[in-house]
C-alpha cells in the first residue's frame, strides 16, 4: 500500500512538472489544451490510459489552481524577474534625504517642559544632568521613569520629576515621518 502511494505521488509530481513545462512553452488556455499536449507527448495517466479532462482537472485541483490561472501566472515575465538592488548613489541619496527625519532638531520640532505636555512611551526626553533619554512611564503624579544611556554600563532607569524634564515634540507625527521615509524609499530605491 505504501509503495503504491509513493508511486502515485511520484507520478503526480512528474505530471505536474510536465504541465508546468507545457504551460511555459505551449501556453494552452484551456484544460483540453493541456490534455491534448500531454497525450501528444505520450505521457500516460496514472492508470496508463490517455488523459481526459476530468483526470487532469483532479491534478489541477490537488494543486489549487486552474488551467487559465496557471497559464497566466507562468507567462508573466515580471513574476520571475529578480529586482535589481539599488545603486550605491541611490542608497547615499536616500540616506541623505531621511538623515534628519527622526533627529531632534529645530526643523523637526522643539523641546518643551514636561509640565506642559504629557510624554508618550518612547518619546525623547532631556534632563540637565543625564542628557537625552527615553520616556518609559509615569511612576507617580508628575514623576516619570526615563531610560538614559550610560557610556560605561549601557543604560539605566531613573525617576525624574516632571519639572526637571523637557520632552521633544515633533512637528510631524510618527506615522507622518514613516510615510515620508516610505515615499523617499520609493523615489530613491
Amino acid at each position: 500500500m505504501e509503495t503504491r502511494k509513493s508511486r502515485s505521488a511520484l507520478h503526480d509530481k512528474l505530471t505536474w512538472n510536465f504541465v508546468l513545462a507545457i504551460a511555459r512553452w505551449e501556453q494552452p488556455r484551456t484544460l483540453r489544451g493541456y490534455v491534448s499536449e500531454l497525450n501528444d507527448i505520450g505521457h500516460p495517466s496514472a492508470s496508463g490510459s490517455p488523459w481526459t479532462t476530468q483526470k487532469l482537472h483532479n491534478v489541477f485541483k490537488r494543486h489549487n489552481t486552474t488551467a487559465k490561472k496557471l497559464t497566466a501566472k507562468v507567462n508573466q515575465p515580471a513574476v520571475y524577474e529578480l529586482p535589481q538592488p539599488p545603486t550605491k548613489a541611490a542608497r547615499i541619496a536616500f540616506r541623505k534625504a531621511i538623515e534628519g527625519i527622526d533627529q531632534p532638531s529645530v526643523q523637526n520640532g522643539s523641546w518643551r517642559p514636561a509640565t506642559e505636555i504629557q510624554p508618550r512611551r518612547s518619546d525623547l526626553v532631556r534632563h540637565g544632568e543625564f542628557g537625552v533619554g527615553q520616556y518609559v512611564k509615569e511612576e507617580a503624579i508628575a514623576r516619570f521613569l526615563c531610560r538614559f544611556i550610560d557610556d560605561e554600563h549601557g543604560s539605566f532607569d531613573a525617576q525624574i520629576p516632571a519639572s526637571q524634564l523637557e520632552v521633544f515634540q515633533f512637528h510631524l507625527s510618527r506615522e507622518e515621518r514613516q510615510q515620508i521615509a516610505e515615499r523617499l524609499a520609493e523615489k530613491w530605491l
